[in-house]
């Protein structure tokens, strides 16, 4: 064999492995770095997942009969405060209330075809301070529900409530204010 055959050889060859072999390298540390960064990503979300666990979420009402958005304790400076796991309305205040008289809720379209039967969640539903209207009522009865309806729609809609007093229909157009008695807008300005 030729010694000049193999030196040349050698010197041809030798860049070829080094640039194939630093090719591979940076593609497999390429690899391991993506691996590693969704590793940290994952436990990351993890932990934060774990703190965040054990804080209870509000739904906070920035105006009165507003669509409300979500938020961990802490941020509670607003009109009105829904606590969905204690099923509370909190309107900053210390008087507490609660539909006692409901028998039966029931929300219903203009052509008056029943929609949603609300009785459980009228049963279960309390508040501190200012009332929820029963705009606000049927507006977190339906986000709890995962439904979602235009303003128009929902104020389209009419609720009857079958009371210990007897059948009232209000329209939910009608009922943004404050929770006093079931009283029909009509009725209560006669008063």
């Amino acid at each position: 064999m030729d010694f000049n055959a193999v030196k040349t050889w050698f010197y041809e060859t030798v860049p070829v492995v080094q640039t194939t072999l630093l090719t591979w390298s940076l593609v497999a540390f390429q690899w391991v770095s993506a691996k590693l960064e969704d590793a940290s990503v994952f436990a990351v979300k993890t932990v934060h997942g774990a703190l965040d666990a054990h804080k209870t979420t509000s739904w906070v009402f920035a105006d009165r009969n507003s669509i409300p958005w979500s938020v961990k304790d802490g941020h509670l400076n607003y009109p009105l405060v829904y606590f969905p796991a204690e099923m509370l309305f909190s309107g900053g205040g210390t008087q507490r209330g609660k539909f006692d008289n409901v028998v039966m809720a029931e929300l219903r379209n203009s052509d008056k075809t029943l929609i949603f039967d609300m009785s459980a969640f009228f049963h279960q539903l309390s508040w501190f301070g200012s009332a929820p209207s029963l705009y606000e009522v049927a507006l977190t009865f339906c986000l709890t529900e995962n439904l979602v309806y235009s303003k128009e729609a929902l104020g389209a809609f009419t609720l009857e409530a079958t009371t210990t007093d007897g059948v009232k229909t209000i329209s939910l157009a009608s009922a943004k204010e404050p929770f006093s008695g079931w009283a029909s807008p009509a009725e209560a300005e006669a008063t």
